[in-house]
C-alpha cells in the first residue's frame, strides 16, 4: 500500500491537482506574495470553500518565501499527505485503551477497501483537514470543558458551509439539553460565539460574512424544489453507488447504517438521566446522518463531496467496531489479540487483490491530470507567457488561471463578485451585456458554448439562458472579438464536448454597445 501511494505521489506531483485544488493554490499563491487568501489581487473575494486549510497550508511553506509554480504543487501535496496522517493518527488515539488498535485496524481496513473512491481526498483538496477537525474535537470532547468543545466545534464547522448546515442546527439542539443545569448564556453561548466568529471575520475581510463560491452556487444552475430531490433519491443513491465502486446497493447499505447507528445512539440519549451532556458519539453519529442526507438529497454535487461523507462514515464505522469488540469480549486481552490479527490479516487480503486496481487507478489519475494539465494547464500557462493577457473571461478558473496573474472575470461568479451583479441585473443577456460592461481583453469559452448557442451553467434569473440572446448579440461578439487559439485534449473527446475550448481576443477597435 505504501508503495503505491509513493508510486501515485511522484506521478501526481508533475503533473498538478484537481481543478478546485488549483482554484485554492491560486488563492494560496497570493497568500504567499503578501498579496492575502484572494484569487484576484486588490479584491476582497474568498474563492476557496475551507479557509482555515488553505491558510494551514500557507504555515507550511517558509513565511515570505514565494515559491514557483510548479515547487508549490509539490510540496503542498506534501502537506496534504502530512495533515491525513496526522488525522488518523489523531483519529486512531480516540479510543478508550483496548480500543485504540482495534480502531485503528478497521480504519485502515475500511480505507483501504476504499482506496478508489477516497482518492479525491489526496488530490490537493480538503478532506484531510476534515478528517483532522474531526480527531481534534475528538481530543477536546474528552481533554476540554464543554464550553470550549462547543465553541470550536462550531467555529470549524463555518469552515466548510455544507458542514455547517449539517452540524450547527445539531448543536443548538443538544445545547438546549443544558440549559436546565447551566442557563440559557453558558448553555448556548459556546454554540453562538463559536458560530459567530467565523463568519464575522471573514465578513471584516471580504465584506461577505460566506464565501463568495457558495453565493454563486447558490444563483447558477437549475432551481430544484425538494419534491424534486426526493423523487431522483434513488438515482442518486445507483450514482454513490457507482462511484463507490463496491457493488450497485453500497450507498444504500452505508445509509442504513448510519441511519442505524444515529438512531440508536439518540434513543439511548432520550431514555438517559440526566441529558445534559450528549456523548461525543451521539453528537457524531447524528452529524454523520445529517451530512448523509445532504449528499443524497442534492444533486450534481461533485465528487469530493461524496469523498469526504465517506471519510466521515468511515471513521464513525471503525470507532463502533471497536467499540462494540470491546463490550462483547468484556475486554478479554486474548480476544483483543485474535480480532488485531484479523483485522490486519483482513487488510492484507483486501489490499492485495485490489493491486490491478490501483496500478488502473493510478494509470487513470495520472492520465487524467496529465490532460488537463497539457489542455487547459497549457491555454493559463500561454495567457502569460504568449498572449500576455491582463484582464480574462473565463469559467473554469483553477487550471486555466493558476498559472498567469491576469485579472479573472469569472463567468459563473465562484471568485469574482462583479460577474455576479452583472448575472442578476441582465438576466438573459447577461453574457454580451457583461462583455460590453467589462471589456475583458481575452474570452475563453466552451467550443460547443458558441456553436449550440448556450452557456453550460445559467443564472437562476434565466434557466436554460442562451449565449447570445439575439442574432444582433453574436454579430456584436464577432464584430470586437476575434478567435486566436482552439485547445484540444491531447487524447481526442477525453472530457467529451468539454474536451475543446475557444480563446478569443478583443480586436484594436473599442467595445461598445453598436
Amino acid at each position: 500500500m505504501s508503495g503505491w501511494t509513493a508510486s501515485l505521489l511522484r506521478r501526481m506531483v508533475d503533473v498538478g491537482m484537481q481543478e478546485d485544488a488549483m482554484i485554492g493554490m491560486r488563492h494560496l499563491r497570493n497568500l504567499l506574495d503578501g498579496k492575502g487568501l484572494v484569487y484576484n489581487p486588490g479584491e476582497g473575494v474568498v474563492g476557496v470553500t475551507d479557509p482555515l486549510f488553505w491558510l494551514g497550508s500557507a504555515l507550511f511553506h517558509v513565511p515570505g518565501k514565494f515559491l514557483g509554480a510548479s515547487d508549490l504543487i509539490v510540496s503542498h501535496y506534501a502537506y496534504v499527505w502530512g495533515v491525513v496522517v496526522v488525522a488518523l493518527v489523531l483519529l486512531a488515539t480516540l479510543g478508550k485503551g483496548a480500543r485504540m488498535p482495534l480502531a485503528a485496524g478497521m480504519g485502515a481496513l475500511l480505507f483501504a477497501y476504499f482506496v478508489a473512491p477516497l482518492r479525491f481526498m489526496f488530490l490537493g483538496l480538503e478532506g484531510p483537514f476534515l478528517l483532522l477537525s474531526v480527531g481534534v474535537l475528538g481530543w477536546l470532547y474528552r481533554r476540554a470543558t464543554p464550553t470550549v468543545f462547543y465553541a470550536a466545534a462550531a467555529f470549524l464547522s463555518w469552515n466548510r458551509p455544507e458542514v455547517a448546515i449539517a452540524a450547527l442546527p445539531l448543536l443548538v439542539f443538544f445545547s438546549l439539553f443544558r440549559v436546565r443545569e447551566h442557563g440559557w448564556v453558558r448553555a448556548l453561548g459556546p454554540v453562538v460565539v463559536g458560530g459567530a466568529v467565523f463568519p464575522l471575520t471573514l465578513w471584516l475581510l471580504t465584506g461577505s460574512p460566506i464565501v463568495q463560491t457558495i453565493v454563486a452556487k447558490s444563483y447558477f444552475g437549475a432551481r430544484i424544489s425538494l419534491s424534486q430531490m426526493l423523487m431522483g433519491l434513488g438515482g442518486r443513491l445507483e450514482q454513490i453507488s457507482s462511484f463507490l465502486e463496491k457493488g450497485q446497493h453500497s450507498a444504500l447499505l452505508l445509509t442504513v447504517i448510519v441511519t442505524a447507528i444515529a438512531a440508536h445512539d439518540f434513543v439511548r440519549f432520550l431514555v438517559s438521566k440526566p441529558k445534559s451532556a450528549p456523548s461525543a458519539a451521539l453528537l457524531y453519529s447524528m452529524f454523520c446522518v445529517a451530512y448523509t442526507g445532504f449528499i443524497i438529497l442534492v444533486p450534481n454535487l461533485w465528487e469530493w463531496y461524496i469523498t469526504n461523507w465517506l471519510g466521515f462514515v468511515l471513521v464513525l464505522l471503525a470507532g463502533r467496531f471497536a467499540a462494540l469488540v470491546d463490550v462483547a469480549t468484556l475486554r478479554s486481552p486474548r480476544f483483543q489479540l485474535t480480532t488485531v490479527v484479523a483485522v490486519l490479516v483482513g487488510v492484507a487480503i483486501l489490499v492485495r487483490p485490489q493491486q490491478p486496481v490501483r496500478r488502473a487507478l493510478t494509470t487513470s489519475l495520472h492520465t487524467w491530470l496529465k490532460q488537463e494539465n497539457e489542455f487547459r494547464g497549457r491555454l493559463g500557462r500561454e495567457l502569460a507567457t504568449e498572449w500576455n493577457a491582463k484582464s480574462v473571461w473565463m469559467e473554469a478558473v483553477g487550471w486555466q488561471g493558476y498559472y498567469n496573474s491576469a485579472r479573472v472575470f469569472d463567468e459563473v461568479g465562484l471568485v469574482d463578485r462583479d460577474t455576479l451583479a452583472l448575472a442578476k441585473k441582465f438576466k438573459c443577456r447577461y453574457f454580451v451585456a457583461a462583455l460590453l460592461e467589462l471589456k475583458p481583453q481575452f474570452i475563453v469559452k466552451r467550443r460547443f458554448e458558441v456553436e449550440q448557442n448556450r452557456l453550460m451553467l445559467s443564472p437562476k434569473s434565466c434557466p436554460g439562458a442562451p449565449l447570445f440572446e439575439s442574432d444582433a448579440d453574436r454579430a456584436l461578439f464577432f464584430q470586437h472579438y476575434e478567435l486566436v487559439r482552439e485547445y484540444n485534449t491531447e487524447i481526442p473527446d477525453l472530457f467529451g464536448e468539454y474536451s475543446y475550448l475557444n480563446l478569443y481576443r478583443l480586436r484594436e477597435s473599442p467595445l461598445t454597445q453598436g
